[in-house]
């Protein structure tokens, strides 16, 4: 009898692999090779690991494995995993070393930012994020779209269910349901089996938006913030990743979460400077995201009134498609009426000086929306009392010792702060200098506009929405008591001009409009105008009659001569001109490399450095050299800074002559690139 053949199965173990590649975050761009010992066959890409670094254990990046041995001397062994499976998925990995190369930034501190290696798995779920993920909502309701959504919307899920996806510009004036846009093809990606990212540029904004999309995709939905706590923010990345989530919705951080069938990438409002990352890697969140959507074949759509200029001559070129919304999506209800005040008409110096904080027009205008039960929003770019205190005797002027500005008084407290550093102080009786007393106070801030308008309407609530409001635990329930009719006025910095859809505001009111136009940037001008039309679009979203005033010592600059009937292309063809002249973004690249030190003469050194080995190579490298030179904030917290200025008509060639220098150099500790930067000053 012949033995019976035996039977062959396939092999279902998996591979494994020996050696593995760690990055760490720290500054240098050395990549490190360990044995995976009893780990071989488990070790996964994207897992943290702890291993022997010098004398000490430390947590790394698993960003490579391998079964053939490094040419590495005395390698060692990984000590433990500590994560059973990667939170970083193959495309977020491959996003994470995209940035680490655009940005001049170390691997592992790109990595830290998508997955900070203090997190730690929770002890124990809570009931009540079980009962948030248990389910699915079937019936997603939708509101009824105009025609022109309608028009966009279908054109948009054509491009969303293409093989080839595109970055999209979706430019809409204020209240023409880009939101309701972005909500339908968030479903739309949904009910294929996908899952969308919906970014918002600040957390004041999360509020609004989650109950939007909490009406529509119930328990599908999820949100993702810098807010949360690390406990938190584990457990949304693991859900995430998953697949329990259909819908992310959060600030930048979110654009990092691991999503296993992302089709769908929105960014509201994508112009707002607080997309861009102020530590390292300083990455920008609508270029990542392009980026993820072109890794990942997703749609992404760019959302904005008042796009960036980058944007809008990348659609104008047909880089992007462009859609636009031109309507508002209330029939008949037409944009608010711009009023601009020139205050060069109000009187001598000496009478400016004595010019009430609330004109008489303005307090008309507020006690009128009052009578009807409207609301009113007052936009001022300062938060504080007073922007100053001197002495009226010798002139003494109260500035911060770390930072070399000047000091704001805030009445709620009695104490002078620095917005820059955090040093306080209580205000002192007398002046340090001469001993005598008569101390002053000028310059406006949201804290003494709220002051006079309680004075002027005491029986009416009246909110301040600034960064020092928000920081309080009902700061973020506030802007939805607001929205609620609960307050019949707010005062605020720019948060207030953020996307807030208030239906009852039908005036808005800036003061002090020029202080970012005289912002020693190229960008001073863009910016003014993007917060101008951002702040003119709260007004009137609901009801008829809305009234915009604007006060300002320029009215015939163009960025106010373009506001009255929002006049966007006269605006951005002028401003494209003098960028063009001057080779600045969108049709040139920049870099801005920051020094800063304790010791000035250190600055000094190392910015003359740096600005001699850029002019030695500017030639080879196609770059021209500005600079370097003193930061309009000459010293902050303490330390002294410089700024040297990397310009170039060719993309690429900045980080190419930054490539060529050495880790110390570039990672030295006093060195701050800057790729793209949102701020030159």
């Amino acid at each position: 009898m012949r033995p019976a053949k035996k039977r062959s199965f396939p092999d279902t173990r998996p591979p494994v692999a020996k050696y593995c590649s760690v990055v760490f975050p720290l500054s240098t761009r050395q990549v490190f090779s360990y044995q995976t010992g009893e780990f071989s066959g488990t070790i996964k890409i994207g897992q943290r690991v702890s291993v022997p670094f010098g004398r000490r254990e430390s947590i790394g990046f698993i960003v490579e494995l391998s079964d053939r041995l490094p040419d590495v001397p005395n390698l060692k062994t990984v000590s433990r995993l500590i994560d059973a499976q990667p939170l970083v998925s193959d495309k977020v990995l491959t996003l994470a070393k995209w940035m680490a190369d655009y940005y001049c930034a170390p691997l592992g501190e790109v990595l830290r930012f998508v997955l900070t290696a203090s997190v730690r798995p929770p002890k124990r779920e809570p009931v009540a994020e079980e009962v948030f993920y248990q389910g699915i909502l079937t019936g997603v309701a939708q509101q009824v779209v105009t025609p022109e959504q309608k028009k966009v919307l279908d054109d948009l899920k054509i491009l969303l269910t293409a093989s080839e996806k595109r970055t999209v510009l979706l430019q809409g004036v204020a209240a023409s349901g880009k939101t309701e846009i972005y909500l339908q093809l968030a479903a739309f990606a949904a009910d294929a089996g996908g899952q969308a990212l919906i970014l918002v540029p600040e957390v004041v904004l999360v509020p609004q938006t989650e109950e939007w999309a909490r009406e529509r995709f119930g328990n599908r939905v999820a949100v993702l913030h810098g807010r949360l706590t690390p406990a938190e923010h584990y457990r949304l990345l693991c859900k995430a990743k998953e697949g329990k989530v259909s819908v992310l919705l959060g600030t930048r951080s979110a654009l990092f979460a691991s999503l296993p069938d992302l089709r769908l990438i929105v960014l509201d409002e994508e112009f707002d400077r607080s997309y861009k990352e102020t530590r390292t890697p300083r990455y920008h969140a609508r270029d990542v995201a392009i980026k993820r959507g072109e890794i990942e074949g997703a749609l992404v759509v760019l959302g904005s009134a008042t796009p960036s200029l980058e944007v809008y001559q990348a659609a104008k070129e047909g880089r992007y498609a462009y859609f636009s919304l031109k309507e508002r999506i209330v029939k008949n209800l037409s944009f608010p009426e711009i009023h601009i005040s020139d205050l060069r008409l109000s009187g001598t110096v000496a009478q400016k000086r004595r010019r009430p904080i609330i004109s008489s027009t303005l307090r008309a205008l507020l006690e009128e929306r009052l009578l009807k039960g409207e609301q009113s929003i007052i936009f001022i770019n300062r938060r504080g009392h007073s922007t100053y205190l001197f002495c009226e005797d010798c002139g003494y002027l109260f500035a911060c010792p770390e930072c070399e500005v000047t000091l704001v008084y805030h009445h709620t407290t009695g104490e002078l702060y620095c917005h820059y550093c955090g040093y306080r102080k209580d205000q002192p009786p007398d002046c340090p200098a001469c001993n005598r007393s008569r101390l002053g106070r000028s310059g406006v801030g949201t804290q003494l506009v709220e002051k006079e308008l309680n004075r002027f309407f005491p029986d009416n609530r009246i909110l301040r929405l600034d960064s020092d409001a928000l920081n309080r635990k009902e700061g973020l329930d506030s802007v939805l008591a607001f929205r609620d009719g609960k307050y019949q006025i707010m005062v605020g910095t720019q948060l207030v001009t953020k996307g807030h859809h208030f239906p009852l505001v039908t005036l808005v009111a800036v003061l002090g409009s020029d202080v970012l136009l005289n912002l020693p940037d190229f960008r001073a001008a863009e910016r003014s105008f993007q917060l101008l039309c951002q702040s003119a679009g709260r007004a009137g979203r609901n009801l008829p009659n809305a009234k915009v005033y604007i006060q300002t010592y320029y009215p015939d600059h163009y960025v106010f001569s373009s506001l009255p009937g929002f006049k966007f292309e006269e605006f951005y063809e002028k401003e494209l001109f003098f960028r063009k002249e001057a080779g600045y973004p969108p049709f040139g690249y920049l870099a801005n490399i920051l020094f800063t030190g304790k010791r000035e003469e250190t600055v000094l050194r190392k910015s003359g450095e740096w600005a001699e080995l850029a002019n030695r190579m500017s030639g080879e490298m196609e770059i021209e050299v500005l600079g370097p030179a003193a930061c309009f904030h000459k010293k902050m917290r303490r330390s002294y800074r410089r700024h040297l200025i990397l310009k170039s008509a060719k993309p690429g060639r900045i980080q190419e002559f930054l490539r060529s220098l050495p880790d110390k150099q570039i990672f030295d500790k006093g060195v701050t690139i800057d790729i793209d930067p949102v701020d030159l000053f």
